[in-house]
């Protein structure tokens, strides 16, 4: 096995991708839609991580287990009905390719080829992929005017806003008040959706976790801050 590959293939437990982060100090995995990721410490050696890997396999079992019990299959009649996003999966006759239609109520129809195989996982792995295109689209359209509102409601202002595809966090903002948020916001609720707009907005004048920044979230949350950031833990960035 080859560090620099990023990645290895164990019979049971699949491809494990590979993450290597500076601050870290030690082994961490996550659950991603393409299987496992492993955060490696600088300078991790193929036999600690083979060793790791072995250690942790029974808890690492039971992570994928509970995936796929979590998982929800994307197939026809499966949809999403948010706020600012609504789809719907469907299947159409004739050309073997996928359709994507807008209908009156600004919702999505997604029409695969009646021949799709929507129970295997390379099928399922590009339905995620279509579907969080299709939320990258929306969220360029509908997150710039609720983030003016907020920063002239909140009298914070920030430089530029973007669009990210992030699954660890649902947004960040940069010591130059650049702002990114992730698209997978718009499956939030909508106050949910904006508490982190307002948390980022924050961050333009307090770049930290300290009490002046959460007296500042407070001011503009009718005090909640901390309610709210208990009720996102219930939240996922991913479909």
């Amino acid at each position: 096995m080859d560090l620099f590959e990023n990645h290895i293939f164990d019979e049971e437990l699949g491809r494990i991708n590979f993450h290597i982060n500076v601050r870290a100090r030690k082994y961490i995995f996550r659950l991603r839609n393409e299987g496992l990721e492993m955060t490696l410490p600088l300078g991790s050696s193929v036999k600690e991580v083979i060793e790791v890997i072995n250690d942790m396999r029974p808890q690492l079992k039971r992570m994928l287990n509970k995936k796929k019990e979590d998982n929800i299959l994307i197939q026809p009649g499966y949809s999403l009905e948010k706020p600012h996003f609504k789809l719907v999966i469907k299947t159409h006759q004739g050309e073997n390719k996928v359709i994507v239609h807008s209908t009156k109520d600004d919702g999505i129809v997604l029409l695969c080829p009646e021949t799709t195989k929507f129970n295997e996982s390379n099928i399922q792995l590009f339905l995620k992929k279509v579907i969080v295109e299709l939320m990258v689209r929306k969220a360029e359209s509908v997150f710039p005017p609720i983030m003016t509102e907020l920063s002239n409601v909140c009298n914070l202002s920030y430089n530029t806003l973007g669009i990210s595809k992030a699954h660890t966090r649902w947004g960040s903002c940069s010591v130059y008040k650049h702002i990114s948020l992730s698209c997978f916001l718009l499956l939030l609720p909508e106050h949910l959706m904006r508490s982190v707009m307002i948390h980022e907005l924050c961050h333009t004048r307090e770049m930290n976790h300290g009490p002046e920044f959460w007296a500042l979230m407070n001011k503009f949350t009718e005090n909640k801050a901390l309610e709210l950031r208990e009720e996102i833990k219930n939240y996922r960035c991913e479909l």
